[in-house]
């Protein structure tokens, strides 16, 4: 290889000129140079969307994180402001740190400008939580102990605060809401956060309006026995009067159900199947109605007639079942009465009480005169527990609450909405026109039949079936078992004496009963002119109708509250194990693809028991939820109402 056919390296000393009028040897065209700034330019663009993209998925997936974070902190009522919540907060705290640190590069792009300030926002929000979360922790600590010990003020205040709080919360949860509008197509779903805390803080505002009045307020606290049960919970032998003043306890006196009936002198004809037991209505027979909101309006109305609470206006009532008593006395351990010389523990409290109620009782007198003393020792325990039990105890009353065993009533309406919202009103479902499904309600009476209800178990099993005309077929079987009989207290030894109801859709048709019967009521009085007959009662006995169904069955018809009832006396003695079957029609339903279908029921409070449901669809069309032509459902711990919806689908 010759040196000329060698690298040519220049001469840097004498550089080789360049005739520009000669052309190049080794050109770079203007428009190769454009073609390469543009695929580079691309390439950085790619590369700045990828970027984006991948920060903004991972963005959104810690966004997602803090917002189940947030969910999961909302939800856990009990732990709210303990050790666990402040870890959780704090875990909430650094995701959003963390989120802040990677979300500055993104905020370089105009579309996502205000990610740093939804990162402020979050901060704000965890910052304002903390501080719910103290104030909420230190309320359930010790806002008992506030309330009973002349510092109900102190107990406002810290409602106060926390309503301030969720205010700023709202405030800033629309701020954030805005922001968000314009970085995510989740909008929606902060806006639900936003609504949530606005029903929240109306809530809390409702309850401080309530309590922040310079007279007392009055509320009726019933001790309902589920041993024996009437329709709206369980038979309120003993009460309190509760009187509060700015959040705080001022009195609260225990007596006997019959004492204000004693002073009554207005006579108004009970119920027609009280009418052998019971001369008259009065207060200790009002929870007649199954809706716990009437009854309660009832119960307020004849006290009230009372001679006396002539001076007192009421202003609600709660309602507590000894099953809420048994589990707190689980959490407290065994109460001391050195007065009646006694110990309850959650085992022994329903038969102790029950059998010093029932020793030498004498109607209008105050019988209950234990529980002037138990009630003082059970709140004396609850306020010495540990913060951490203090929790559970609010876990008793949420599940309770649930489950129907504490129920609310407030003549104020701004409570009594806040109540019925949250589902602790005790309030019959209403079906509203264009309802499709079906409706059930197995409602129980015991009428003179001891204490038995306590011994009883009830199965109730519902199978329908949608024909082929859209009608739909139920066939309702409730069997029950009285396996008392054997105790050393005669209360519960006795026939288990009940009017049952059975409340469903308003165009039932009872087509066949088998195992109830009539009684004939022998009334103790003639109930002529001085008598009063109450205007809601009659409302609903005057609708009443005897049905010839079959042979073998007895059953009364009703129409109330846009429910068809059929009722039936139903007795079981000690032992026995009795079965009742119904065979009635509901609903027409239209068949076609997408129709939804409903199922409601409301459980009787303080009555327990296993409920079998079983659906069949239509000829040629299956339940998008179960993919099979028959829906079953079983459950034996049930919550105040159940709610199954359902969907027909073409096979």
């Amino acid at each position: 290889m010759s040196l000329r056919d060698g690298p040519v390296m220049a001469d840097i000393k004498k550089p080789k000129k360049v005739d520009r009028h000669q052309p190049n040897k080794s050109p770079v065209k203007k428009e190769s140079l454009s073609r390469s700034r543009k695929v580079a330019v691309f390439l950085l663009f790619v590369l700045l969307i990828a970027s984006s993209s991948y920060f903004a998925l991972d963005l959104s997936s810690s966004a997602k994180r803090i917002y189940r974070g947030f969910k999961d902190l909302a939800g856990d009522i009990a732990g709210f402001g303990g050790s666990g919540f402040e870890n959780s907060l704090n875990s909430i705290g650094q995701d959003i740190d963390d989120l802040g640190r990677r979300a500055e590069l993104l905020s370089l792009i105009p579309q996502l400008k205000e990610i740093p300030g939804v990162v402020a926002d979050l901060k704000q929000i965890v910052s304002i939580v903390a501080n719910l979360g103290a104030v909420f922790s230190e309320t359930r600590d010790n806002g008992l102990s506030l309330a009973f010990n002349g510092e109900g003020e102190e107990l406002l205040k810290a409602l106060k605060i926390m309503s301030f709080d969720l205010g700023q919360l709202e405030v800033i949860s629309n701020r954030l809401l805005e922001r968000v509008g314009e970085i995510s197509p989740y909008e929606e779903k902060f806006n639900g956060f936003g609504l949530e805390l606005l029903d929240v803080k109306e809530r809390m505002d409702a309850l401080i309006i309530f309590l922040d009045v310079p007279q007392k307020r009055n509320i009726i606290l019933l001790f309902e026995n589920p041993s024996e049960l009437r329709p709206s919970g369980g038979f309120a032998g003993s009460y309190g009067e509760l009187a509060l003043l700015k959040g705080g306890i001022e009195e609260l006196v225990v007596n006997d159900i019959y004492y204000p009936d004693k002073f009554l002198t207005e006579k108004v004809v009970p119920p027609l199947q009280l009418q052998g037991i019971t001369p008259d209505w009065g207060a200790r027979d009002t929870n007649w109605f199954f809706d716990f909101s009437l009854s309660s309006r009832k119960l307020l109305e004849y006290l009230e007639k009372s001679d006396v609470y002539k001076e007192t206006d009421f202003d609600g009532v709660i309602s507590i079942n000894v099953r809420v008593v048994e589990d707190i006395l689980r959490l407290t351990g065994p109460i001391k009465i050195p007065e009646y010389n006694m110990e309850l523990g959650y085992k022994d409290f329903l038969r102790e009480i029950q059998e010093q109620v029932v020793e030498d009782r004498a109607p209008g007198q105050n019988p209950k005169e234990v529980l002037k003393y138990a009630l003082p020792a059970l709140i004396e325990a609850v306020g010495n527990l540990k913060a951490e039990k203090k929790a559970e105890l609010l876990n008793i009353f949420t599940e309770r609450a649930r489950r129907k065993d504490v129920k609310f009533y407030f003549e104020d309406e701004r409570m009594q909405a806040m109540v019925a919202q949250m589902g602790v009103a005790g309030q019959e479902y209403n079906i509203e026109n264009g309802f499709v499904g079906d409706y059930l309600a197995v409602v129980n009476a015991n009428i003179a039949g001891g204490k038995t209800d306590v011994f009883v178990d009830q199965r109730v099993v519902l199978e329908s079936k949608i024909n082929s005309d859209g009608f739909v077929q139920n066939r309702l079987l409730i069997s029950r078992r009285h396996w008392g009989g054997r105790e050393p207290e005669i209360f519960y030894n006795q026939t288990n004496k009940n009017f049952l109801r059975i409340f469903t859709v308003p165009t039932a048709n009872l087509s066949y009963i088998e195992g109830g019967f009539s009684k004939q009521i022998e009334p103790l009085v003639n109930y002529n002119s001085s008598f009063e007959k109450d205007p809601d009662l009659s409302v609903l006995e005057n609708t009443r109708t005897l049905l010839s169904t079959s042979p073998d069955g007895y059953a009364e018809r009703y129409m109330y509250s846009g429910k068809r009832i059929f009722g039936t006396w139903f007795d079981i003695e000690p032992g026995e194990n009795k079965s009742l079957e119904l065979r009635y029609s509901g609903q027409r339903v239209a068949i076609k693809n997408g129709q939804q279908y409903k199922f409601i029921l409301d459980k009787q409070s303080g009555s327990e028991m296993m409920f079998e449901y079983t659906l069949v669809a239509p000829e040629a069309f299956i339940w998008a939820e179960s993919g099979t032509k028959e829906y079953r459902y079983q459950e034996k711990i049930l919550p105040a109402r159940l709610e199954i919806i359902l969907t027909l689908q073409k096979k």
